[in-house]
């Protein structure tokens, strides 16, 4: 955990909202009402696409974009994407209870009701495309889940996952800001993004080096050393790693047996599911969900 995080900002959750594929009304294309941000808020595009009107400009929103807003900011969405937001004041204090209280954060009309600025999220942008989106999907799913418990007790376990959320979001903006440097990754970064958003969106699927390579107009060995520089992994391992979080994700919300979820994101031998599993997460699947069990229990 980075430190200078957990010094400088000390967060309450206020609310959660998740928009899946079951909870979603909308007609694709309506514009949602025009509206001032008054708290902070973090927004997680989980799936569909769509656009957010943000300070000015139209931005898309795909899978794995991660919006950041902060009071005071003119945003207006249209309809199609699916999204979990996280919203929240940087800076716990009694004094706010009435709007920590609230049941209409989205759309406090008093004025008295802004949070304070905060300068600790001046580097954040408005948008970014994370290449880790498996990770940040279950830190926002467990605060989803958590908040819907109503229990003010989870607040601890909240802020915690909160503030794993905001140092990997600050880790990989760092990380960006140094690849930056190179032209070759000027050159070539949204081929790139546009490749990882391709393998996110149909994990499920076997990959072939040559084809993603051809994808991007790259010879092979070009794009795997662009790839490794922008997005922080290899391809396959940026592969497997995507479909190990899924496999983490459904055995936290499913009850499909361990075998449906191998096979599920791909993995033709459960033993090689195993292992890697074991490698990444430091326990077996069963234990996994089993431990998860556990938890839920005592709970």
């Amino acid at each position: 955990m980075n430190e200078e995080i957990q010094n400088l900002i000390n967060p309450y959750i206020i609310d959660c909202n998740n928009i899946n594929e079951e909870t979603h009304s909308w007609p694709v294309g309506i514009r949602y009402n025009r509206r001032i941000v008054k708290l902070y808020e973090l927004e997680l595009i989980t799936g569909g696409s769509g656009k957010i009107f943000t300070d000015g400009k139209w931005l898309e929103a795909v899978k794995g974009d991660i919006f950041f807003r902060k009071p005071g900011l003119d945003v207006q969405g249209i309809s199609g994407y699916l999204f979990c937001t996280i919203i929240f004041d940087p800076v716990y204090c009694i004094s706010r209870k009435d709007i920590y209280n609230s049941k209409v954060s989205y759309w406090m009309a008093g004025e008295n009701e802004m949070l304070p600025y905060v300068d600790f999220f001046d580097n954040i942008p408005h948008k970014f495309n994370t290449p880790n989106f498996n990770e940040y999907m279950q830190l926002f799913l467990n605060i989803f889940n958590t908040y819907s418990k109503k229990n003010i007790k989870n607040q601890l376990s909240m802020k915690a996952d909160l503030l794993k959320i905001l140092t990997m979001l600050n880790k990989e903006l760092n990380n960006q800001s140094i690849a930056f440097k190179s032209q070759s990754v000027k050159n070539n970064y949204k081929k790139i993004m546009l490749c990882k958003n391709y393998i996110d969106n149909n994990l499920y699927s076997s990959f072939s080096l040559d084809t993603l390579a051809d994808m991007c107009g790259l010879s092979r060995t070009f794009f795997c050393r662009i790839f490794g520089e922008i997005i922080g992994q290899p391809p396959f391992e940026y592969i497997i790693n995507q479909k190990l979080g899924i496999a983490k994700l459904l055995l936290s919300t499913t009850d499909m047996s361990i075998k449906e979820i191998s096979s599920s994101c791909g993995f033709s031998d459960i033993t090689y599911f195993y292992r890697r599993f074991k490698g990444h997460f430091n326990m077996t699947p069963k234990s996994y969900r089993e431990n998860l069990q556990l938890f839920d229990k005592v709970n």
